[in-house]
């Protein structure tokens, strides 16, 4: 399957400075359910002041689990209104620029307000204890809301006082038993405990009060207790949400398209329609359309991708399937040209008329966001589509394509380049097509491949090695040049957050552990295809690294999914047989100290523990990545003293 290189896998969230001055209030200050509200928000003295703001309000209500978000624009007086639903609970501002690169999060309290009573004293049912999920890690990266364990279990015992029947809902009573552990409340651990009891020992006991019980037991790690209610529940309700776990297990371990499709069948007939089954339900449709794609079946792949109305999805499987009928590469053969164009084609049209008319758009995203994120990535499908017309002999197609994709990633991806250079000199006389690669060698955005293009064409138009070497010498030594000086530019001076973990040898490692030394801190997780695209690379830097004594490389796995995270990525590890120091950030603490909000994120601290550089995302090119690290760790190294 094709990964996205792409900035939309990658954010930045800006360090802060605590002295902003600017104004943010809404009016009435206390807002009622179904009321119109005034929002005035000043970036003046702001980390946004002069870069143009971006602005989405998301409204929890009482009959939605997600938010649903509003894209706010502001008139010259910094104010706009919003109506909210007559059921809203809480509502959050989210503020950024209108590039997303730059973030306005309160200095880590984000910008929320809960709805009230008409009283205009009282918050509604449910407020606190969505405020209280919010401090508890919950849209953190959306919110701006760093973490706060302590006010969270607060506001989760408020919404307790005043809404004993708090806990009925999933998503509070597990955030309450999170916290209650971490806390190691023993009060709170109690309320829990007593009510999985009331819940469980009522004879009326619903499906719900099940899933409920064994939620909160899971989340105070009880786990025979867990395992207890699993087994009662699955046994007492055949069609609900044990029912649905088991289904879901045995449709992962199925290996055939045509085994998860019997699965899919059976389930679907038996379990109890609601939203998040069906939710599950399509993500195995979209599944099994893949497998009978890649099969090569495409009447049963026909059957099932029709059942899927999301265009998103749709999208997503139809380039997966096309990227690999390609050959993924353009030496690479492929393995069905025609058809790989014929659903690339598919593809690109679905996210142009998405673009459009935004009709997939869930209700808690932004529509300007969901309209960027589909203008993306038709330049990350379209780059798929181009090799496919490459293929089929269309170049001048083939280049008009690559040409969007390559715009879309600001001709820095040396992958999508090479790609745009090949279709480039198909069309295109071997002078032009030389300066085209000469201009990309001198920006240091070209891969080894164009360099050997361009060594081809250079000796063919000048015949002289020597004078070739000289010359991308001295374009490289330009290029490298000013990335230095850029880099410099770059440097910050923050201290970088005190941690400790263990690494998958069991053994502490912290940050003061590492004194006097310069630090490369990588996080990554298994799940994230730029990370892990990044690692041949990161393997040549410890290698060129590994007699430095003053020099250490820590890869921190976070974000990580699954229950036996340490094996994922131990496994991972061992599979590529790379030598690298990975620590278990399996609370996901230390990526929260860092500020981190996407990944893979680097940061280069010095000797005495200050973040010198902040590296966020991959852009796909192996010699860059190594030269930027090893410019880094130089000048982190002339920056620390003794």
């Amino acid at each position: 399957m094709k990964r996205l290189l792409f900035s939309t896998l990658v954010a930045c969230l800006a360090a802060l400075n605590p002295a902003f001055t600017q104004t943010f209030s809404i009016s009435p200050e206390k807002p009622l359910g179904g009321e119109q509200i005034t929002v005035t928000y000043d970036p003046k003295g702001g980390p946004l002041n002069g870069l143009g703001v971006d602005a989405v309000a998301y409204v929890f209500t009482a009959d939605l689990v997600e938010p649903m978000a509003f894209d706010l624009v502001f008139d010259q007086s910094y104010t706009t209104t919003l109506a909210l639903p007559k059921t809203a609970k809480l509502v959050f501002f989210a503020f950024e620029n209108m590039d997303a690169e730059k973030f306005d999060d309160n200095g880590g309290k984000g910008y929320l307000n809960l709805v009230y009573n008409a009283d205009r004293a009282t918050p509604v049912t449910d407020a606190l204890g969505l405020k209280a999920g919010l401090y508890n890690k919950q849209y953190a990266r959306t919110s701006g809301i760093k973490p706060d364990s302590e006010l969270a279990i607060n506001l989760a015992k408020q919404e307790l006082a005043a809404n004993p029947a708090a806990l009925n809902d999933p998503s509070f009573a597990s955030a309450v038993a999170t916290l209650a552990k971490k806390q190691d409340d023993a009060a709170l651990i109690a309320t829990c405990k007593t009510h999985i009891t009331k819940l469980t020992g009522n004879k009326k006991a619903t499906d719900k009060d099940y899933r409920i019980a064994y939620t909160i037991a899971t989340d105070l790690k009880e786990e025979d207790l867990a395992k207890k209610l699993k087994a009662e529940g699955t046994e007492k309700f055949a069609n609900g949400f044990f029912a649905r776990v088991k289904y879901t297990d045995a449709f992962k371990a199925a290996k055939t398209a045509e085994e998860k499709a019997n699965i899919h069948t059976t389930a679907k007939s038996k379990l109890v329609k609601e939203p998040f089954t069906e939710q599950v339900m399509l993500g195995w449709v979209q599944n099994i359309a893949m497998l009978y794609g890649e099969a090569g079946d495409w009447v049963n792949f026909e059957k099932y991708f029709s059942q899927i109305l999301d265009r998103s999805r749709q999208a997503s499987v139809l380039n997966s399937l096309a990227w690999d009928l390609s050959g993924e590469s353009i030496e690479g053969e492929p393995k069905d040209a025609k058809k790989g164009l014929e659903l690339a084609a598919q593809c690109v049209a679905l996210v142009e008329k998405e673009i459009v008319d935004l009709k997939s758009c869930p209700p808690n995203y932004s529509k300007k966001k969901w309209k960027k994120n589909n203008q993306m990535n038709l330049g990350s499908y379209g780059d798929t589509y181009a090799l496919l017309l490459y293929k089929n002999g269309d170049y001048k197609k083939a280049l008009e394509w690559q040409t969007l994709a390559c715009e879309q990633a600001e001709f820095a991806n040396a992958e999508l380049n090479e790609r745009y250079a090949a279709y480039f000199e198909k069309i295109n006389d071997a002078k032009s097509t030389e300066k085209l690669l000469a201009d990309f060698i001198a920006k240091g955005t070209a891969s080894s491949k164009m360099g050997e293009q361009h060594k081809r064409l250079f000796m063919a138009n000048n015949t002289l090695e020597s004078a070739y070497e000289k010359y991308v010498a001295s374009l490289e030594k330009e290029a490298k040049a000013k990335k230095h000086e850029a880099l410099v530019k770059t440097m910050i001076n923050d201290a970088a957050p005190s941690f400790t973990l263990r690494n998958l040898k069991g053994e502490e490692v912290s940050l003061e552990s590492m004194k006097g030394k310069v630090l490369v801190l990588d996080f990554w997780a298994t799940w994230c295809g730029p990370c892990k695209a990044s690692f041949p690379a990161m393997q040549m830097a410890v290698d060129k690294f590994a007699d430095r004594k003053d020099v250490a490389f820590l890869f921190i796995d976070t974000w990580e999914n699954g229950d036996n995270k340490e094996k994922q990525a131990g496994d991972f590890i061992a599979s590529k047989s790379y030598t690298f120091n990975v620590l278990m950030d399996n609370s996901n603490e230390v990526v929260g100290k860092f500020g981190v909000s996407g990944i893979p994120t680097k940061f280069i601290v010095d000797g005495n523990g200050k973040i010198r550089f902040k590296s966020v995302g991959f852009s796909g090119n192996d010699k860059e990545l190594l030269e930027e690290l090893s410019s880094m760790i130089e000048l982190a190294g002339s920056s620390s003293t003794p």
